[in-house]
């Protein structure tokens, strides 16, 4: 997911998300413009917080924490980050990160 983003690839990240994640996704790219992105994930630890079965499809809650440098001059920071990821059970497609919320 990182690496797609960094590459501002829309077609794999497309795979990745839910159509209205990937619209959001879009404008931000496009706000970003030509600048180039390289993140490096330096630590990860993720923790499910829960699964719930909906009418049309099952959504898990997710915490990932950890360190990334968004450049090479840049020290490590920490972060922590709540995502949605959904499971549209008529779909037959797979799990989809439907949104994703900054904690810290």
């Amino acid at each position: 997911m990182q690496a797609a983003w960094d590459r501002a690839d829309l077609g794999a990240l497309g795979l990745l998300t839910t159509g209205p994640l990937l619209a959001e996704l879009r404008v931000q790219l496009d706000d970003r413009g030509q600048e180039s992105n390289r993140t490096e994930v330096l630590s990860l630890d993720a923790r499910l917080l829960g699964l719930e079965e909906m009418q049309e499809a099952f959504v898990a809650s997710v915490e990932f924490s950890g360190l990334i440098r968004e450049s090479g001059q840049q020290a490590p920071a920490p972060f922590r980050e709540l995502w949605l990821l959904a499971n549209v059970k008529a779909s037959g497609r797979g799990w989809k990160l439907a949104r994703v919320q900054s904690l810290s």
